[in-house]
């Protein structure tokens, strides 16, 4: 048996399961082979995203952890599980460092692959960003941002202003659904979701 093939004839000989014989005098026994090709198997995060996250990788068929770069015996299967950072998630997954090439399984956290040749895996972190409407109530205005609504990040943040008129007080910043203000009662200030909201400014 040599790279899945079995011998099926030998001129001369025949075959009694396995065992080849000639006159009776000699005995040929089939030599079974082992595909032991390997592949170089180069993972990471992609360049410039380090920061964001982090990537690991097992060989299901072994249960092993492997670092990059690792060979791995043709046809054995890989995970490669993705961490991001809080406030960041998995954009895609690609073919090379730069995150340009073979995009694909975009916003997984795992891929799995089955190595048939050398390999090549980059996964890439974005800032998870969420759509921020903006609003005021009776006696002032939302300044900044100037249009409504807005695709805001979570960790980034977005610098808000209000402005109040004549007779009236400002009375803080509200969130419809969380998030963080870096001081809810000052007039300029930052506000990080967490998911899609509405943020108020309050007058009286």
């Amino acid at each position: 048996y040599t790279n899945g093939t079995l011998a099926k004839s030998v001129s001369g000989y025949t075959d009694a399961d396995g065992n080849w014989t000639k006159d009776g005098t000699a005995t040929l026994y089939a030599q079974w082979t082992y595909d032991v090709t390997e592949y170089a198997v180069t993972f990471g995060v992609g360049t410039g995203f380090t920061s964001y996250g982090s990537l690991t990788a097992k060989n299901n068929t072994t249960s092993a952890s492997i670092t990059s770069p690792a060979q791995v015996r043709s046809g054995q299967s890989i995970t490669f599980t993705a961490t991001p950072q809080t406030g960041y998630e998995v954009e895609g997954w690609y073919t090379n460092a730069a995150c340009t090439t073979g995009k694909h399984d975009a916003g997984n956290t795992t891929y799995t692959t089955s190595i048939t040749g050398n390999t090549n895996v980059y996964v890439k972190f974005v800032e998870k960003t969420w759509s921020v409407a903006f609003a005021a109530s009776t006696g002032g205005t939302v300044t900044t941002p100037s249009s409504t609504p807005q695709a805001v990040g979570e960790v980034q943040g977005i610098t808000i202003i209000a402005e109040t008129k004549e007779g009236y007080t400002f009375a803080g910043w509200t969130s419809s659904k969380g998030g963080r203000f870096d001081d809810a009662k000052a007039e300029k200030t930052t506000f990080y979701p967490t998911e899609a909201t509405t943020v108020t400014a309050n007058f009286q």
